[in-house]
């Protein structure tokens, strides 16, 4: 349970106030079932004076009222510690995948990811309201049916009572739980298979419609993965209903096997008539504190394997976990000099990425690297940004080992921006802010001139407050690359990694962007990742990388005379234009 529910602990005071009122909640009931019992068999006889019932009707209003509001309570209560673990268990969450997430999605799918996020922690929300809490509510309600019937009838019905508490409680869930395991496992599962498809199928639609047989064969698999999910569906539901049905027989089974031991008392004038209708109301109210025993084993089950998923992150190997004793950990470097020395990195193990990269970016050199898909680019921007270390060779700032730092410390001085600008579904300001969480209006307003996004900021009704992303006014694509310019500027970092900031754009566009780019990035260090040769001529160096190896660097006017793979690659470009 260290996927955050250690921080119950914290929240015991609320706890044990929300088990008390339910506890309070359920004694209310049950007292109010068996003073209304004894108030309308003592009434039946026709005693001679109503002070006689005046207690009894006093007692019926108090337990009427006290149950609405201990429940009432119970519920604010309970639902406050709910929310406040479900906040809790996101934070930390994140907080385990976040040092792990290069490495997460080479163990998760999108859609298992989309599964733990949504259903797993979903479920291990109510950890307290459905799995902890019923158990020792229905315990201590229990107890007290056991002591009302044992005083007011006998110890016989007393136990006659638990007995049918204990299988309503215990024996019922267990069996379901025990019939049901594999079924939920196997729902589970396959809940998590239909999320890829459909995150597939989402991401790739046009593929699909382009396909000779129009998809029809990937709807097909989703349609049978569909009926899989509905018949472990059904069976589970058939299951749920023989529970319920047992539940409800064994409820009037046990009030009227309290009856049946009662009467023969009646009889001997060991027990008064009257209490016999007590006696059958308070079992039948007794119940309530156990009716929601069968749906806790379910939930436990739930529980615990949300658990165990999302358990399989915190067994990830950190990929760059930060230094605990070096006391520079956390020291901002000076200059920001950047070097990376005969650099070799592998993903997996025999199949080498990089191989010998060395580098050398000071403040104010703008480099270039180019070359072919797959030849280790994008790499170069993880290693340097610690999102992984190396395993051949080193990587340092201002001389200092990046493994010596703290990876926020060294992700604090580059800004990435790519040809995928992530958008999130927040006001534009809120999105701007990522960059800055504390900038007021002015600094985004200024930001927002130099990325050129004042012309369409300002005639929005709400402004920077107009929400966009998915649920909200949604930015062309030379937006969103303004949106990134301007979260570069915001964040004012000594070094800008341009991983294809210009891919997918049309030419105009292409254009105000980079001139955009150039502008912000005149005095800082700069790494231009890009297959387009034409926008980096004026670079200080240009790396030319071929399966993880340079195979060339120099600057444009030096490798288009040497009659190697850039001049190459700058002729295609050329006949291409």
């Amino acid at each position: 349970m260290e996927t955050g529910l250690h921080w119950l602990n914290r929240q015991w005071g609320r706890m044990v106030l929300s088990v008390g009122l339910g506890f309070s909640s359920i004694a209310s009931n049950i007292g109010l079932m068996a003073i209304a019992g004894y108030l309308i068999a003592k009434a039946a006889t026709h005693p001679s004076t109503i002070l006689l019932l005046w207690v009894p009707i006093v007692s019926v209003r108090f337990f009427g009222l006290s149950r609405a509001a201990f429940r009432y309570a119970e519920r604010l209560i309970s639902h406050d510690v709910t929310f406040r673990i479900l906040s809790h268990i996101r934070t930390r969450f994140y907080s385990m995948l976040e040092p792990r997430w290069p490495s997460a999605f080479a163990k998760w799918s999108i859609g298992d990811f989309l599964d733990r996020i949504t259903n797993d922690i979903e479920v291990l929300q109510n950890v307290f309201l459905r799995v902890l809490t019923p158990p020792i509510v229905a315990f201590m309600a229990a107890g007290l049916s056991f002591a009302i019937i044992s005083v007011t009838g006998s110890f016989l019905l007393g136990c006659v009572l638990l007995v049918g508490l204990t299988m309503v409680g215990v024996i019922l869930p267990m069996v379901g739980h025990w019939s049901t395991r594999r079924i939920d496992q196997s729902y589970t599962d396959g809940r998590s298979r239909m999320y890829q498809k459909i995150c597939d199928l989402v991401s790739g639609t046009q593929d699909l419609s382009m396909a000779d047989d129009g998809g029809r064969q990937f709807l097909g698999a989703l349609d049978i993965l569909q009926e899989r999910l509905n018949t472990y569906q059904r069976q589970l539901v058939l299951r749920q209903a023989v529970i319920e049905a047992c539940t409800v027989v064994i409820v009037s089974g046990t009030a009227w096997a309290m009856l049946a031991c009662a009467m023969p008392r009646v009889e001997h004038h060991l027990l008064g008539s009257v209490m016999l209708t007590v006696v059958a109301l308070t079992s039948m109210a007794s119940f309530e504190a156990v009716l929601p025993i069968p749906m806790t084993f379910v939930a436990l089950g739930e529980n615990v394997a949300s658990v165990r998923r999302l358990q399989e992150i915190k067994n990830w190997p950190v990929q760059t976990p930060d230094p605990s004793c070096d006391h520079d950990r956390r020291r901002l470097p000076d200059h920001w000099h950047v070097r990376m020395n005969d650099v070799s990195f592998s993903y997996t193990s025999g199949n080498p990425i990089l191989s010998g990269i060395t580098l050398d970016l000071y403040p104010g050199k703008h480099m270039a690297i180019v070359g072919h898909n797959g030849g280790g680019k994008s790499t170069i921007i993880h290693l340097l940004t610690r999102l992984w270390d190396t395993q051949e060779g080193t990587v340092t700032i201002d001389d200092i080992d990046l493994r010596s730092l703290a990876g926020e410390v060294v992700r604090s001085g580059f800004v990435v921006i790519s040809a995928h600008t992530p958008i999130f579904n927040a006001s534009i300001a809120d999105n701007l802010r990522i960059a800055k969480p504390t900038a007021d209006l002015e600094e985004l307003q200024k930001v927002a001139e130099v990325a050129q996004l004042s012309s369409w900021i300002d005639p929005l009704p709400e402004g920077f407050d107009t929400v966009i992303g998915e649920f909200g006014h949604v930015p062309s694509g030379g937006q969103r690359q303004r949106i990134a310019i301007a979260r570069a500027v915001l964040a004012n970092a000594p070094i800008l990694l341009f991983d294809e900031p210009l891919e997918a754009l049309d030419a105009q566009t292409a254009l105000e962007i980079k001139g955009n780019l150039e502008a912000i990035s005149r005095h800082k260090s700069v790494i231009w990742i890009t297959h387009h040769l034409k926008s980096i001529g004026t670079m200080d160096e240009i790396i030319v990388l071929s399966q993880g190896s340079i195979i060339e660097r120099g600057i444009h006017q030096e490798l288009i005379h040497q009659s190697g793979p850039y001049q190459k690659m700058w002729d295609y470009e050329m006949d291409m234009f």
